[in-house]
Formats: C-alpha cells, sequence, structure tokens
C-alpha cells in the first residue's frame, strides 16, 4: 500500500478524475467519495446511475449534491486530469467508460479487493483480496496517514464495509476493529448503521419484494445445495432479493430482472463454497457485451438483450449449468 500512499500524497494538489465500476455499489460509491474528501481537487466520475442504494443514502445524508458525478462521460474534465484513481474496480472490463479510460495516458492508481485475470489496469495498484471491501482498505489507508475525516466520511466507510461483507461472512478480526472504530467516529450503533442501508428500499416497496419472492422464485436442489432462481419485476431489488434468499437459507441465488435499458442479474453463493462468481460473472458479461463482475461470493452482470437467447430467463438457466458443474 506505501506506493498509492506515497503517490497519492505527493499529488495530492494536483486535478484527478475518482471512478468506479458500473453502477457503483455502495462500497464503491462510499470510497470515491471518501478519498474526493482527502483529494481537494478530484472529481468522482461514474460511468452510469450508481445504485438505487447508494444514491438514495447519499440524499440521505445531504452529500448527493457536493459530488459532480455525470452520467454520461464529459471528455473536457476527463482530458483535464492529471491522473486517474479506480476504486473497488482492478479491470477496464467492469466499467462502461473502460475503453475510453484505456486509451488516455496519465499515471493511474487503482484501489481494490478483487483480483481480475483480464482487461486489467496497469498502474499504481494495490489489490489484496483479503480486505473484505474497498472501504476497508481506506480505512487502513487513512489511519497510517493520520487523515482526519468527517462523520459523514465514517459513515459512509462503514455502510461500505457492512454492505460489501454480507453479513459479515467474510469479516476479518480486523474488520470488527474497524467497524468498532467507525462506530465511534459516526456516533452510531450498528443497529442504526444497518437500518441505514435497509431504509433506502421503502417499507411498501419491501412488502412488494416479499410478494415477488412468494409469487416469482422457484427453488431446487442441486448436489445438495439449495439453489434460488427467478426473474423479478423490479430491476432496483435483484440485488435486495438476492441478499434475502441468502439469508433465507439458500446455498446459491441466481435472479434477475429487465431494466429499460438493461437487464441485470445478481449472482450469491454461500461463504466457503468452491467457487468464483466474478469470473462466472465477467465471462457470461462479456459474452453478452455487457459489464460484470464483484466478489468470490457476490457478483453480478449487467447487458443489453438483442435476442430471445439473451433473454434474463434464458441466461439464468446457463448461469445455474455453469455453477452446478463448477461445484
Amino acid at each position: 500500500m506505501r506506493n498509492v500512499i506515497d503517490f497519492l500524497l505527493k499529488n495530492r494538489e494536483k486535478k484527478c478524475i475518482i471512478t468506479f465500476h458500473s453502477h457503483g455499489d455502495m462500497d464503491a460509491c462510499s470510497s470515491a467519495y471518501a478519498l474526493h474528501t482527502f483529494l481537494p481537487y478530484s472529481t468522482i466520475l461514474a460511468p452510469d446511475s450508481p445504485s438505487f442504494k447508494s444514491t438514495k443514502i447519499f440524499q440521505n445524508l445531504g452529500i448527493l449534491s457536493s459530488v459532480n458525478i455525470f452520467n454520461k462521460p464529459d471528455m473536457d474534465v476527463i482530458e483535464q486530469a492529471d491522473f486517474f484513481v479506480f476504486v473497488d474496480m482492478s479491470s477496464y472490463s467492469v466499467s462502461s467508460l473502460g475503453e475510453i479510460l484505456k486509451r488516455i495516458p496519465k499515471p493511474k492508481v487503482v484501489i481494490d479487493h478483487h483480483k481480475e485475470e483480464s482487461d486489467e489496469i496497469n498502474g499504481i495498484n494495490f489489490v489484496d483480496e483479503n480486505y473484505p471491501s474497498t472501504t476497508s482498505i481506506l480505512f487502513d489507508l487513512f489511519e497510517s496517514i493520520n487523515f482526519e475525516y468527517t462523520e459523514d466520511v465514517a459513515s459512509l466507510l462503514l455502510l461500505g464495509i457492512i454492505s460489501d461483507s454480507p453479513e459479515l461472512r467474510t469479516a476479518s478480526p480486523r474488520t470488527f476493529y474497524q467497524i468498532y472504530k467507525l462506530l465511534e467516529k459516526a456516533k452510531v450503533s450498528f443497529n442504526s448503521a444497518k437500518k441505514m442501508i435497509e431504509a433506502s428500499i421503502s417499507p411498501v416497496s419491501r412488502a412488494e419484494i416479499l410478494q415477488e419472492i412468494k409469487d416469482k422464485v422457484e427453488y431446487k436442489v442441486l448436489k445438495k445445495n439449495l439453489f434460488g432462481y427467478g426473474v423479478v419485476g423490479n430491476y432496483i431489488s435483484v440485488s435486495y432479493v438476492a441478499n434475502l434468499l441468502m439469508s433465507n437459507g439458500c446455498d446459491f441465488v441466481v435472479v434477475g430482472a429487465k431494466g429499460k435499458e438493461n437487464n441485470r442479474i445478481s449472482l450469491r453463493a454461500e461463504v466457503g463454497k468452491r467457487i468464483d462468481l466474478s469470473r462466472i460473472a465477467s465471462f457470461y458479461a462479456k459474452k453478452l457485451n455487457g459489464s460484470g463482475g464483484g466478489h468470490k461470493y457476490s457478483s453480478g452482470l449487467y447487458w443489453k438483450e438483442k435476442s430471445i437467447e439473451e433473454s434474463v430467463e434464458n441466461v439464468i438457466q446457463q448461469l445455474i449449468k455453469e455453477i452446478e458443474s463448477a461445484i
């Protein structure tokens, strides 16, 4: 991590762009904002719309308007940057802006906890899969340089760690220390932090989601593992549905939805299973000319449907067969 720290300290007064993977989740968006507060001349560039949950929490904290997030690349801003920082991504393939950013010959810094095997970003990299989240890495980075951040940043680091460590199943002893320190700094309880994440989806929406699970999710046992799968109606809630199913006994989950522009599928596996969902998600995303990836036990993919073979229903069945053959 020292090489990343030294570079950021040396170039702190320069213009930079902080970006992350497509449809940025809580960990990606929180990491970007936290680093933005450390780099005073930085601009956050979202490759496309961040997740609904991330946007809602940023709104609730009253900081969304202070962050300049583009839904389309602003080439003037991109070209004026002295360097780029990629958080929660180490491959160009997981961003819809990947091909544009790849061609820009400026210094690049990568801070991530997933190691990608294709289209890797070559730069000043710190990629460590022992961390459960990128926000967890940033906690250690800030602590090592004694950077004093605000309560809002502490809250976002905390929410990033909690949301990216499914039910804390991937947490290490160090993670619990980080959570303890961030709870103190943010002046919140662990329960209220979890409720901040859950409250991003309204009670009415949660009721609809539970009904959808009852009506549209199917189950089957394959090789002594319980699979939950199906097409749900709400594009926004796919990840929430996947997490609920995992919390209620599934070993594997493959759920998807059709959106106005893209289709979306979330993949989940019980921690400890001998499988890497990020590789499966990346492989199918490329096959569908979309974007995808994530974690070993929690991943997703997005694509534009061009034929019946690329429908959510068909891709879900292909993914189930892929997972079954891998376990």
